[in-house]
């Protein structure tokens, strides 16, 4: 997510709108954030550590032998981006067979989707534009509320107001049914 925002320009989560791969060189920069976060810093540590994660682990390349090898493993079906359904075909290549789920995916390209995912997929799209919202909202008063005066005094009880309100809550919840 966080490499995709930067190859965007966007720096507030709430601006983001989210997709579901990455361009071919943003796929590099996640490769490179992921494996200096993991390996290099001590926040990685607890992953490092612990042999349940050993699957996990992306393997350090050079810059060149990274594109080769997202160019040639990753990018299944050999559209110049990479999507993060590619990337766990990937990474866990040990235990799935990222032709077989290819092949599947094309199989199932022609077929229309069954109407209940449809519907889903509609409700999912109206939550997230709810949920864009009350953060637009929420940073526009917390914005204002750091001006001095009537201004920002209002909208620190308006930003109460909204945090204090069941809204937060309810997106939340429908969100997940």
């Amino acid at each position: 997510k966080y490499a995709d925002m930067h190859s965007k320009g966007v720096n507030y989560i709430h601006l983001y709108e989210e997709g579901n791969d990455l361009d071919f060189n943003i796929g590099l920069y996640f490769y490179e954030k992921l494996c200096k976060k993991v390996l290099d810093d001590d926040d990685g540590k607890k992953w490092r550590d612990d042999p349940a994660f050993k699957p996990s682990m992306p393997e350090m390349l050079t810059a060149i032998k990274r594109k080769i090898e997202l160019r040639e493993k990753v990018d299944c079906n050999f559209d110049g981006r990479v999507s993060f359904l590619e990337y766990l075909l990937y990474q866990y290549r040990d235990f799935a067979n990222p032709a077989d789920f290819t092949f599947r995916a094309m199989k199932t390209a022609d077929v229309e989707e069954h109407p209940e995912i449809l519907k889903a997929r509609k409700a999912l799209e109206e939550v997230n534009k709810a949920i864009q919202a009350y953060e637009a909202e929420k940073h526009r008063l917390e914005t204002e509320a750091d001006k001095p005066g009537v201004k920002g005094l209002g909208a620190k009880h308006q930003l109460a107001i909204l945090g204090a309100s069941p809204l937060a809550e309810q997106l939340n919840k429908s969100l997940i049914t």
